[in-house]
């Protein structure tokens, strides 16, 4: 499917001035998935070193995709892959778009919205990654989506995340520090949630 069929989403950027990432937003027909709308992320030449390939560059999307399935095999909520393929530098990731979700800080100041409900679901989402030892590595909030109907809380972007307990202090850290939406009381009731998994 050539970029014309699709719409940009996010223009493209670099890493560190090296490589390019782009994201369009589409159809799932062309990769015989008619009826759904897909996010098609390319990049070239972008890499990181990753620590389970005795850090050689390694590309970020391979680090996504491996990430996305270890999540689906620990519970958590993750964006199906749809396609995956690898052409020397140049690197495409298809996923399916969840559905009629909203990221957290649309979805929690939505009227009518059961606030601690979906606070603990949120603070739930974390303790399976994290007790499966990953972690997010840009846990923010354009990140984090929630579907209304239930209050499921999905993870999306997971290419910067690695498999370790390390760092799982920052990736709570983060998030916190971002959620300006969240009174005391809620971080706590995030925090118990977290805690009793």
């Amino acid at each position: 499917m050539s970029p014309d069929d699709l719409t940009l989403v996010k223009p493209a950027q670099s890493r560190r001035g090296k490589g390019e990432s782009v994201v369009f937003k589409g159809s799932g027909k062309p990769w015989g998935r008619d009826g759904i709308t897909v996010y098609v992320k390319r990049q070239s030449h972008y890499q990181r070193r990753a620590a389970w390939r005795f850090y050689r560059l390694t590309p970020m999307l391979r680090c996504e995709k491996r990430a996305l399935e270890a999540c689906k095999i620990l519970g958590v909520p993750v964006p199906d892959i749809v396609s995956y393929r690898e052409a020397g530098n140049d690197v495409e990731l298809v996923l399916a778009e969840i559905e009629n979700a909203l990221p957290l800080s649309d979805a929690i100041n939505t009227k009518g919205v059961q606030r601690e409900l979906l606070i603990q679901n949120v603070g739930r989402v974390f303790a399976k990654l994290h007790k499966g030892r990953w972690v997010h590595g840009s846990l923010i909030d354009e990140h984090i989506l929630v579907q209304m109907s239930d209050y499921s809380v999905h993870l999306i972007d997971l290419e910067k995340a690695t498999f370790g307990v390390v760092r799982k202090k920052r990736d709570l850290a983060r998030f916190f520090r971002q959620a300006t939406y969240l009174s005391a009381d809620e971080k706590q009731q995030l925090l118990d949630a977290y805690h009793a998994i």
